[in-house]
């Protein structure tokens, strides 16, 4: 028998390493380099985790259904160079947001009904809009930056450029964003049912889910975020470029694969907000204590190695507590 300590100490463990990990790695790059812990750096690290959390909220609600999106980080940077030759073409500044969050919600739609009507493999459709997505990207802008005459004006920059009491606008984007997406997968009928979607669809759909609305609508949420961060990145950048979104693809999946360390193995808004943080803390670090670039990629590999590991672990010992629970209540 295992001690009430000890079982406390496991299930920190078990269930709350990212949150250890985080501590220990900013233990260790505040004694390398004590710039890492002032408040300035704090607030840099914020501000560069909210992006890539916002767009990973979206990729957890299609991953919790047990399906992939591949074309999320494409989206953002079509979202990206659309918004801004809105603004290059003169249009209203409404066409420029519009056309961003259009665009993802659109791509999230066509995708959604690829998989949940056509009943196509999530990673071959998403590849495909993916691969549309790039093309378009590079004739919106011809392969180039595209540079807006005279800047992009102060109010389309203001998100992504602008800070109270040094707190970036992007910061509490992040906060709206997981704060709603926790609510509606935590307290609405469709967020809890992704999750039993996720476990088992054929089960779903003979107990009267309707699993295609449920594939469908974290679809559009995922498209929906991509173009929300295509102009938020519009936003920070003052510019537009073909491939301006498409480092998101390795991180966002590496953020909620970090995050589902906390589930047992299951990905979770909280998680996937917690991962997003420790790689952005992480990239911060190893920059202040001048790790060359190029190892850097090293770094990021050998984490998610290390926490895919842990979360497959983790389902894994949830399967067989759950296959053991089911096996002793039929008895």
């Amino acid at each position: 028998m295992q001690s009430k300590s000890s079982k406390v100490s496991s299930f920190i463990i078990r269930d709350y390493s990212i949150v250890l990990a985080i501590l220990l790695a900013f233990a260790i790059f505040s004694v390398l380099n004590p710039r890492f812990a002032r408040t300035y750096n704090v607030l840099s690290v914020l501000q560069h985790a909210s992006l890539l959390c916002i767009i990973s909220t979206g990729l957890t609600l299609v991953l919790i259904l047990d399906e992939f999106d591949l074309s999320f980080a494409t989206l953002s940077s079509a979202a990206v160079c659309l918004s801004v030759n809105m603004v290059e073409t003169h249009l209203p500044g409404f066409f420029a947001v519009a056309v961003a969050l259009g665009i993802g919600l659109l791509v999230g739609l066509i995708n959604g009904l690829l998989v949940a009507k056509l009943r196509m493999q999530s990673f071959i459709a998403t590849l495909g809009t993916g691969t549309i997505l790039t093309g378009l990207n590079y004739s919106v802008s011809g392969g180039k930056t595209i540079v807006v005459v005279g800047g992009l004006p102060p109010w389309f920059n203001f998100l992504g450029q602008e800070s109270f009491f040094r707190i970036s606008y992007l910061v509490p984007m992040m906060v709206i964003v997981v704060v709603v997406a926790s609510i509606f997968v935590r307290y609405t009928t469709l967020g809890r049912k992704m999750y039993g979607v996720g476990a088992n669809k054929e089960a779903c759909r003979v107990v009267g889910v309707n699993v295609a609305a449920t594939q469908i609508v974290a679809f559009v949420a995922c498209g929906f975020t991509a173009g929300l961060t295509g102009f938020l990145l519009a936003s920070r950048l003052g510019g537009g470029h073909p491939l301006a979104g498409d480092e998101f693809l390795l991180q966002g999946f590496a953020a909620v694969f970090i995050g589902m360390t906390m589930k047992g193995g299951i990905p979770s808004i909280l998680g996937t907000f917690l991962g997003s943080i420790f790689l952005a803390e992480v990239g911060s670090g190893l920059t202040l204590v001048d790790v060359d670039y190029t190892y850097q990629y090293v770094v990021n590999g050998l984490i998610i190695v290390v926490f895919v590991c842990i979360a497959y672990v983790a389902r894994n010992r949830l399967m067989e507590r759950s296959a053991a629970a089911f096996a002793t209540a039929k008895n």
